[in-house]
């Protein structure tokens, strides 16, 4: 199943989300379309892939998102985990979970008590 590709913090049981798993599912859900928001904010280009020079550039946006790039061109590579080139939706989301980047004009959950 598609799920299958993404780190969860819960486990998939085929291609469906029981009801016990259902609020993870959707807490999950939303942070990856906060991940999707930011990458396409860096992928200028429409491409759905960042390239060097658009990672670059957006360094500064980055740095509003949590996490400080001292050096960009290390950055990159180590993001672009496949050594493609350019770095990919998938690898742009474990560098983001890794580095717990929290875009910032969003609206954030107000608790996680309900």
């Amino acid at each position: 199943s598609f799920l299958s590709d993404f780190p969860l913090p819960f486990q998939v049981s085929g291609d469906y989300v029981e009801w016990r798993e259902f609020r993870w599912f959707l807490k999950s859900l939303r942070q990856y379309f906060e991940y999707w928001v930011m990458f396409d904010r860096v992928d200028t280009d429409d491409d759905n892939r960042i390239e060097y020079g658009e990672f670059k550039k957006a360094v500064p946006i980055m740095k509003k998102w949590g996490v400080k790039i001292e050096d960009p061109k290390k950055t990159f590579a180590e993001i672009d985990s496949n050594g493609g080139g350019k770095i990919l939706f998938i690898e742009f989301c474990d560098w983001a979970i890794a580095k717990s980047l929290d875009l910032d004009d969003d609206i954030d959950e107000a608790s996680d008590s309900d």
